[in-house]
């Protein structure tokens, strides 16, 4: 087993599963989802292969929304009214999260791998809210506001108002494994090492994410779709919509990371999270000169490289831990072809 942050020589665990394209379809319901936290101890809903397909179909939003506006008592998926009407243990987190999902021959030595491969709404709006005493600026808006959005699923906008019209970029907040047994249950509000909220709008169809995998099984946890969101996610909320995606799970064997990481097409991401947005940053570039250095680098020439080519970006700051994150660019590194 290599214990390397990164780069370390490996192979990827390869099933039949993986040579077949095994697809399993996960709906929400009352015994699919936990809300509001992750846990070592929850029940596995779906048992996978390293490789196998996950179309999923995650929940977001709150019925009550038809007090406000009557026209969307038709619209409201019947999966979130059984969720809110069925399903007791709640919190400490907001989140609806599908899972978990058991990676069969996953333990702590090695790498869980989610491939984004699509992502969409799969309803015809989003919601965005704001509330006192919440909020990057709460001393600003002292009040709750309330917007139910209108998406045009065909042609990939939503009407925030009468003359703007927002393009969609679909994502999951939260991807996450279950922590480790001594942490127990955690919130779904904060990211960390076993990933969670994370809230990076770049993790779109077709990038992939990399998590540490703390125990057997993995975990694996997905949901908190947003249609779009600005870096920062600053009144605490993006355009929260119910969502469709389909992943791929696969293995890394004997690769040991301690944060999560991602890749686009064009960029590695690197991560960090602390109550102090600097500390953040911190971690952040850390963790991505650890990266260069896996890859050949010095660590000078690594730290020079991150100052002249590599943009640092606020992720969210309204998670308790604020969030990081590296955008390195792969264009200038052809040589470097995976994360891991």
């Amino acid at each position: 087993m290599r214990s390397h942050l990164w780069g370390a020589k490996h192979k990827i665990l390869i099933l039949p599963s993986e040579r077949e394209n095994v697809r399993h379809v996960l709906r929400t319901s009352a015994e699919n989802v936990h809300w509001g936290y992750y846990d070592p101890k929850l029940r596995p809903v779906l048992h996978v292969k390293s490789g196998d397909l996950v179309e999923v179909y995650t929940v977001s939003g709150n019925p009550w929304m038809v007090e406000l506006f009557p026209e969307m008592r038709d619209k409201i998926p019947k999966e979130l009214k059984e969720v809110f009407e069925k399903v007791e243990d709640r919190g400490p987190g907001p989140h609806i999260l599908l899972g978990p999902i058991f990676v069969k021959g996953a333990t702590p030595e090695d790498t869980l791998e989610v491939t984004l491969l699509e992502i969409e709404p799969w309803v015809d709006y989003g919601c965005n809210f704001f509330f006192p005493e919440a909020g990057s600026v709460p001393e600003e808006f002292p009040y709750f506001e309330f917007k139910c959005i209108p998406i045009d699923r065909k042609r990939s906008v939503a009407k925030f108002s009468e003359w703007l019209e927002l393009p969609l970029r679909p994502f999951f907040g939260n991807l996450g494994v279950a922590p480790p047994i001594s942490q127990g249950r955690i919130t779904s509000k904060i990211p960390g090492p076993h990933g969670g909220n994370l809230d990076n709008k770049e993790l779109i169809a077709s990038s992939k994410v990399y998590l540490p995998i703390h125990n057997d099984g993995a975990l694996f946890s997905i949901g908190d779709g947003h249609s779009c969101q600005g870096d920062g996610e600053v009144d605490q909320l993006a355009m929260e919509t119910c969502m469709r995606g389909l992943i791929k799970l696969r293995l890394v064997k004997g690769v040991k990371i301690k944060w999560p990481m991602a890749e686009t097409k064009s960029h590695f991401i690197l991560m960090g999270f602390n109550t102090d947005l600097d500390e953040a940053l911190k971690i952040a570039l850390r963790n991505t000169i650890e990266f260069l250095t896996s890859k050949g680098f010095s660590k000078s020439d690594a730290y020079m490289f991150c100052s002249l080519s590599v943009d640092f970006r606020i992720t969210q700051v309204v998670n308790h831990l604020k969030g990081v994150h590296s955008m390195v660019p792969k264009d200038l590194l052809p040589g470097i072809k995976s994360m891991v």
